[in-house]
């Protein structure tokens, strides 16, 4: 999100003070709030991917123990050079034909693209508008891994969640939707499967259905789980979830593991629906929704 270097910064013409207040990290947050003229907690977190879940389930602490009223939590991810570019064409994770094709035998990558997401979070008593309930969040990195950058070792993500659901008192069996990272990388997408089917999928009858907003607007980067919070959100007002494109040849894993791929608008029957978030380094995130009665 933030193109000027420390070396830019170092050039006479740009030390100045609006060139910092663009460009330092430290001050995105506080320029909003001063904006809005905020009383509170204001600071500005750079976490990869998922990290946006840590911070909204602060923010869910902090309303549940009443020390703050309502918290304002976002996340953008903007291209503003062709390097982040180059360098996912270097890594080898870059869509030749610009298609994100999650849980899909002819993935090859993804490709990049911007976003901004902005959650307003009330208690339900103060709220005039309530889209959604956040029943919890989580999002943790695992320590050291065998391999490349790009090795994601399942178990302690399965782990993560099942404690998450049992702090949260809610079966992973009545979650009805999980709105997957699904980035149309072939070797994550199959461990995102397992680690779906580990915990979701023990005494269900039905397969679990699954999508990834990456294949209709590209990868967000860190704004992306954001992204599908708000995909989720729709499908929990709407009671209809919006289809993943581009799936031609399921991979074989979905059917074998007990899911499926939601392709075209299909009615959203439940109350739950979890929201995935894996980053390139190895964190993991997971955010909770339930819906609303109407």
């Amino acid at each position: 999100m933030y193109d000027f270097s420390e070396m830019e910064l170092s050039i006479a013409y740009t030390q100045m003070v609006k060139v910092l207040l663009g460009s330092a990290r430290t001050f995105t947050a506080n320029r909003l709030s001063f904006a809005l003229d905020l009383h509170g907690p204001s600071y500005t977190s750079q976490g990869g991917a998922g990290a946006i879940f840590h911070l909204i389930e602060i923010a869910r602490s902090q309303l549940e123990e009443r020390t703050i009223d309502a918290a304002i939590v976002v996340s953008g991810n903007f291209l503003l050079t062709a390097r982040s570019l180059a360098i996912l064409d270097g890594m080898g994770l870059a869509a030749k034909d610009g298609k994100c094709r999650p849980f899909d035998k002819k993935a090859n990558g993804y490709a990049l693209s911007e976003s901004c997401v902005a959650f307003f979070l009330q208690r339900e008593s103060d709220a005039r508008r309530n889209w959604a309930t956040v029943v919890g969040a989580d999002h943790k990195f695992f320590g050291q891994k065998q391999g490349s950058i790009l090795a994601f070792d399942g178990r302690p993500a399965k782990e993560m969640l099942r404690q998450l659901y049992s702090r949260c008192q809610v079966d992973p069996a009545s979650v009805c939707y999980i709105e997957a990272d699904g980035s149309g990388v072939k070797e994550r997408d199959v461990d995102e499967v397992d680690i779906i089917s580990d915990v979701f999928c023990q005494r269900r009858k039905e397969p679990i259905l699954i999508g990834s907003i990456k294949s209709n607007m590209g990868h967000a980067e860190c704004t992306a789980c954001a992204a599908g919070a708000v995909k989720a959100i729709v499908a929990l007002n709407s009671c209809k979830i919006p289809p993943t494109i581009h799936v031609e040849s399921p991979i074989p894993e979905l059917t074998s593991k007990g899911l499926k791929i939601v392709t075209e608008t299909t009615p959203f029957k439940g109350d739950f629906v979890g929201v995935n978030a894996i980053g390139l380094g190895g964190h993991f995130g997971h955010l909770l929704l339930k819906m609303n009665p109407k």
